[in-house]
Order: C-alpha cells, then sequence, then structure tokens
C-alpha cells in the first residue's frame, strides 16, 4: 500500500495497535496508540539529500485515513521507515520487538499486513537474542529509577500542588506577578500559573514581599523555593574565623539588607572584591554585592571603603539544592495529568510499576522459553493489573524487581532455549529482499 506524504512516496509494510491495548491491560480510558513500519524508495534511501527515520505527526493520520485504516484524529501514530525498524529490532529494543514478535492474525490488533510485512513479521527468530535480557530488565530498571526518584519528590514535597494553588490565588488577586513567581520558583512555574510566557507577559508596579507570602500559608513555602546564592554564605574576619552573620554587618539590621544594598539603618552598603573562586572581600559604602534574586554580581565595586569582613559562598552546595529544586519543579509542570492523578492516589506511578513489572516478566518468558509473546497470558495479566491498579505497595514492588533482575541475572548465565546474538548476515539479506535489491 504505497501512499505520499510531504512530498516523498512510501510504501506501508504494516500498523498495529500498540501498548496497553497490544499487551491486553487497557483502562476505559487509554489511548489508542498505533506504530508500524514502512519502506522508502531505493532512489530516496540511498540519496545524499534525505533519508526517512520514522514519520509522526498529525498530518500522518488524515493519510493513513485517506487508505482505507480505521483511525482517529486523536490516535498516535508512529511509522518506523525498516531500515530504522531491523536496526532497532537486531538491538532487541523492546517497543520494537513488541511489533516484531505480535500475534499478527489477531484483527483486533493488525490493522493492515502486506506480503512483504508478513516476510519480516515471520523471521523474527533472526532476531531474539540473549541480548533482551539486558534491553528488557535493563529498561524495566529503568521504570524502577523513575518511580523511586518521583516517590523522592513526592515524600520530600508534599504540598506542591498546595503552592501552585496559593500562587494562582495571589497572581489572580494582582498580588504577584509573572516575574515574582520565576523569580523564586522559576520559568516554569510561571508559566504554570499564569499561562504567560517569559517573552509576553505582564508587570505589576508592586507586588507583596516574600516575607508576605510566607506569612498567607500554613507550610514551609521556602523549601519548594529556588534557592538564592546569598542563603549559602558564611562570614569571616581577616583571620579567616568565622562570624556571626549580624557580628561583622551590625550597622544594619542584616546581612542580608547590606549585602543586596537595601540596608535601612545606618549608612552603610556593601562592596567587595573577588579573592578567589568562591571567596569574596567586603568593604564598606557601594551599592550592594547579590542581585534581588541571590546571586553575586558580575561586576566588582568601583568604591570599596573600609574593610569589613570576607565572605565564601558554597556554591557546590548552592548548585546540588538548586538542581534538586529544578528537576522537582520540572516533573512537576511537565507531568502527564493522567499520571499525577495515579502519583496522588497511590504514592507512586502504578502505570511506570506496571510496566516495570511486564517488562521482568518477558525478560524472564525470553530466558526460559527462546520466544516473545507482547501479549500477556492469564497468569502475567493478573499481576500486571493488580499492580496498575495501585493493589501492590510501594515497597512490595521495589522488592520484588530487585529480586526478579537477580534471577534474571541467574537465568542468564544458565540458559540454552535462545540465540546467544542476532543472526546479522540474514538479517541483512532479509532487509534487502524487502528492498527488491
Amino acid at each position: 500500500m504505497k501512499f505520499t506524504y510531504n512530498n516523498k512516496e512510501y510504501e506501508l509494510l504494516f500498523l498495529s495497535v500498540a501498548g496497553s491495548r497490544l499487551y491486553g491491560n487497557p483502562r476505559p480510558d487509554s489511548d489508542w496508540d498505533y506504530r508500524g513500519v514502512i519502506k522508502e524508495t531505493v532512489k530516496d534511501k540511498i540519496s545524499l539529500l534525505s533519508n526517512t527515520d520514522q514519520l509522526q505527526g498529525p498530518g500522518l493520520y488524515k493519510t493513513l485515513k485517506d487508505l482505507g485504516l480505521n483511525l482517529h484524529e486523536t490516535d498516535d501514530i508512529e511509522l518506523y521507515e525498516i531500515t530504522k525498524f531491523v536496526k532497532l529490532a537486531r538491538d532487541n529494543n523492546p517497543n520494537i520487538m513488541d511489533f516484531l514478535c505480535m500475534d499478527y492474525n489477531n484483527p483486533q490488533t493488525m490493522l493492515y499486513l502486506s506480503n512483504q510485512g508478513k516476510e519480516l513479521l515471520d523471521n523474527k527468530d533472526l532476531f531474539l537474542s540473549k541480548k533482551s535480557k539486558f534491553t528488557f530488565s535493563g529498561y524495566g530498571v529503568s521504570q524502577l529509577k523513575r518511580i523511586k526518584n518521583h516517590k523522592k519528590f513526592i515524600s520530600e514535597f508534599p504540598h506542591t500542588n498546595k503552592v501552585l494553588e496559593y500562587l494562582k490565588n495571589l497572581y489572580n488577586n494582582q498580588f504577584i506577578d509573572f516575574q515574582f513567581i520565576s523569580d523564586n520558583f522559576g520559568g516554569q512555574v510561571a508559566e504554570k500559573v499564569t499561562n504567560e510566557t517569559a517573552q509576553d507577559h505582564k508587570n505589576l508596579k508592586v507586588v507583596i514581599s516574600w516575607e508576605s507570602l510566607e506569612k498567607g500559608i500554613d507550610i514551609n513555602i521556602e523549601k519548594y523555593r529556588v534557592p538564592r546564592l546569598i542563603d549559602y554564605i558564611k562570614v569571616y574576619d581577616i583571620a579567616h574565623r568565622e562570624l556571626g552573620l549580624n557580628t561583622a554587618l551590625n550597622e544594619v539590621d542584616t546581612i542580608e539588607d547590606s549585602l543586596l544594598g537595601e540596608a535601612t539603618h545606618g549608612t552603610m552598603n556593601a562592596s567587595f572584591r573577588k579573592l578567589g573562586e568562591n571567596t569574596y572581600s567586603v568593604f564598606s559604602k557601594g551599592s550592594g554585592i547579590f542581585t534581588k534574586e541571590g546571586n553575586i554580581k558580575a561586576n566588582e565595586s568601583e568604591n570599596i571603603g573600609d574593610f569589613i569582613c570576607i565572605l565564601k559562598a558554597d556554591k557546590n552546595l548552592f548548585k546540588q539544592h538548586k538542581d534538586r529544586i529544578q528537576k522537582m519543579w520540572n516533573w512537576k509542570c511537565n507531568r502527564n495529568e493522567k499520571r499525577a492523578v495515579l502519583e496522588n492516589k497511590y504514592g507512586f506511578d502504578s502505570k511506570h510499576a506496571s510496566h516495570l513489572v511486564r517488562l521482568l516478566l518477558k525478560a524472564e518468558q525470553i530466558l526460559l522459553k527462546g520466544v516473545y509473546t507482547p501479549e500477556l497470558n492469564e497468569e502475567e495479566l493478573k499481576l500486571v493489573t493488580e499492580v496498575k491498579n495501585g493493589e501492590k505497595t510501594y515497597e512490595w514492588i521495589v522488592q520484588w524487581a530487585e529480586n526478579k533482575d537477580k534471577e534474571l541475572d541467574e537465568l542468564y548465565k544458565t540458559t540454552n532455549k535462545i540465540q546467544n546474538k542476532p543472526q546479522f548476515k540474514k538479517i541483512n539479506n532479509l532487509l534487502l529482499r524487502i528492498y527488491n535489491v
């Protein structure tokens, strides 16, 4: 079945259902995902101008629907060019092996299959090898790592939703603006709360202070704030003996007032000279050392006045904490809403967990029997569904996965059911036959 897409000609070899609808454990609201394999013309394949690895995008739906395939605009469709598909299958990529090893006689999952597509799928034994132990369990362990990382975020920062709701309320009542949120929580949080962008946002003439913001919520919101370098400094005298924060700058209320150039009592504001990568000499006069965002100013002060103290900034700890907060907000702001619901309900991402269990079960199947069937059997389906529905605890899943991975290591050493590596020459000949060369 030939078609034209973006002014290039392709031939569709097969198109099948993917994801949970292929495995047999979809929810009523599960998306419809489709994956397939195409072949571009030999002329395009050897051309230096452009080659295709895969096709996807909203326009693909209409093109395939015009061929008579029963698809919908909301479907997620990806088509792999056969050369890329074969290379990924040769590497025993789990997602690709799903389509290579599926039951293509099932009309519920296979939408279209050409003769050349059938030839490709009939040769799955050329590809499946012991390497799948590492790809399947490796992919599964990566799911476990994501679950653990997200679990840490959930445990460490349990009130992210409350913070976002609070910021949104303040923004809607014009107490804070995009820039305030961005300065204190990062640009992603600002965009999520305001629906504005960094390029196109409105600024208020006056916003509330951080202190006022803290008083309006019954949690430690400072914990959710992007760290400022000014909070990671220590004060020393000329002999590098550590002083209390207010000892050296006792003419003002706080050291922060002076370093920011916002002293409200006395006449002194700080200026600086850089002694080393993380060390600064502080002097009277000047306009402060730190910017209002809490970062050290780019240029040293011109008028330095009298020596006051030495500052040492722990930039490594600052960066560590800042990266942690930014990763947390990146996860929260870009989180799939359906996954977020699962995490709120069960305390972890049960869908990630179900993928983990499925992958390790299937790695075991391959090593024990020398075959791979992406469709879940009754026993597998029961366990995967229990995990997906939150019927297994986080602790149970972690322990089960760690034990299963150790079992797979031993199976890999002893199995004789599967070839050690793919049959590269036969795979290459298969590819050439399908290209008719």
